[in-house]
């Protein structure tokens, strides 16, 4: 939060300053001066100041792997044999109850680290400032864009940069632990780059995030009439970088090739949130079969439609994540960014061209039906399996009298199953904080009964502070929720205990 007001304070200020001493600087027909290039350049040096400066811990696990898996490789360890814990932030739950405690990521994602974290180890600086590498590279992936609107003149190109800044500082800082900005830099520079070069870099963004898979196809596509130099590039990469980790240890290796199904479901946006909020409920294959089925068909699209869809390249990604199991907010805030590279690289100035589809009508009706009623009924299928094998219910949510906040609650589960169920995760979720997990005794539930479970948590940063909120039981990935909703005065001042009546 206080990065998100420095970020919009500062470009607000320079935006009005800059803007009062130049007003041509918003007419979209001038033409491109010195005056962008300053404001540019200040603007990057200053986010980056900023940024650094207000870098205080790893801000995600996952930078906390990666500082942890670069230390195990340095003392020649294999990172993906060894166990994790995060310590100075909060994990990532599976749906089992654990803790996410393996390394998933490609290798570069900790060996661009090592070179920073060396240096930091002799100036005995604390690692989590590897997080500058961050900040680098979002500095990078602002200045590629605007490179790119500098030569074809468009006077829109300082717009993006603080388009840019404010977005990433505000949603995915990466001062703050998102290191989304690295591979998409890979990807930009691959965008911008041509033969050998442009397959060096799709295969550093490659080996650095599963992200950048979702939009390799469509860039080879992009770059079809230079695939063979794309390819050698591209596999020199990734056999330099991933060969050596497979030969080391392939089954630890291969768990890069991950879904997030055994995660407990988190999302921004997309089908999870139907799911995890119980609205409607799938079996996790579900997502599996659902990408998939999108991807296919929008390699088939791009490519039966490239001319006309030719610099859409960077949407894909998008559509196919609206099915993953996790919609974290990193996972689409690259995306829009990259785009600018396409609307910049396009020629305003040309004429249009008529394009002419080849494409029987009848085929692409044929496979868009095809694509929303195998949807429909693997959807409908996983539904109805689902519901019929959930056996959890939460009947009643109980609040002990005291006052705001809550830091407890008692819950009466029924089990409509024929054997025992475990109660393997208690979460509470409210609008600010939907990652909440409660610690929770006890947790086996004997068949066709009911027990009431004690949920707690020991920390005040996740105790509830409204009268609003949703208690989930889950058992393995079945979830049952339960909205409560109990009269802030009724608690506060008559003390009375709040039973609460809505549950699915």
């Amino acid at each position: 939060m206080q990065a998100s007001v420095v970020a919009v304070s500062f470009f607000s200020a320079v935006a009005i300053f800059v803007i009062s001493l130049n007003p041509r600087l918003i007419d979209p027909n001038r033409d491109m001066e010195k005056i962008d290039d300053v404001v540019v350049i200040i603007s990057v040096l200053t986010y980056s100041v900023i940024a650094i400066s207000l870098i205080n811990g790893y801000g995600t696990d996952d930078m906390e792997y990666i500082s942890q898996a670069v230390a195990y490789f340095l003392h020649m360890k294999d990172p993906y044999e060894q166990l994790y814990h995060p310590s100075g932030v909060q994990p990532t739950y599976l749906i089992n109850g654990a803790i996410a405690s393996n390394f998933v990521y490609p290798p570069l994602s900790f060996l661009l680290y090592i070179p920073l974290y060396l240096l930091l180890s002799i100036l005995h600086v604390s690692s989590y400032f590897i997080n500058g590498l961050n900040v680098v590279f979002q500095d990078i992936l602002v200045l590629v864009t605007y490179w790119v609107a500098r030569k074809r003149n468009n006077p829109m190109a300082t717009l993006s940069v603080v388009f840019a800044l404010i977005t990433t500082g505000i949603l995915a800082p990466s001062f703050y632990g998102v290191n989304g900005a690295v591979w998409a830099t890979f990807l930009a520079l691959s965008y911008v780059s041509k033969g050998k070069k442009s397959g060096v870099f799709l295969g550093l963004a490659s080996s650095f995030s599963q992200l950048a898979w979702l939009v390799l196809p469509f860039i080879l596509i992009y770059k079809r009439s230079n695939i063979v130099e794309i390819l050698k590039g591209f596999l020199l990469t990734v056999a330099v970088i991933d060969l050596p980790f497979l030969l080391w240890n392939p089954a630890k290796f291969l768990d890069v090739v991950t879904l997030d199904q055994n995660t407990i479901p988190v999302g921004v946006t997309g089908f999870t949130i139907f799911n995890f909020t119980t609205l409607f409920s799938v079996e996790p294959w579900f997502f599996t079969v659902a990408m998939a089925i999108a991807f296919a068909f929008l390699i088939y699209a791009y490519y039966r439609f490239f001319d006309v869809l030719k610099e859409t390249l960077w949407v894909f990604p998008m559509i196919i994540l609206w099915f993953s199991w996790r919609t974290l907010t990193d996972y689409f805030l690259f995306w829009p960014e990259l785009m600018l590279l396409s609307i910049f690289s396009m020629d305003y100035n040309r004429k249009p061209i008529t394009v002419r589809l080849n494409v029987n009508r009848n085929e692409l009706i044929a496979v868009f039906l095809g694509i929303v009623f195998t949807l429909a009924v693997a959807g409908g299928y996983a539904h109805a399996e689902y519901v019929a094998e959930n056996p959890i219910r939460i009947s009643e949510v109980i609040v002990p009298t005291g006052s705001l906040p809550i830091s407890k609650v008692y819950i009466v589960i029924n089990n409509t199953a024929n054997t025992s169920v475990n109660v393997t995760l208690v979460r509470v979720s409210i609008p600010s904080n939907l990652n909440m997990v409660w610690n929770f005794s006890p947790s086996q539930v004997p068949p066709h009964s009911s027990t009431k479970i004690l949920a707690y948590t020991n920390y005040t940063t996740m105790e509830i502070n409204s009268t609003s909120f949703t208690v989930q039981v889950y058992s393995g990935y079945f979830i049952s929720s339960y909205k409560v909703n109990i009269n802030a005065t009724n608690v506060l001042i008559n003390g009375t205990t709040a039973s609460i009546k809505q549950a699915s």
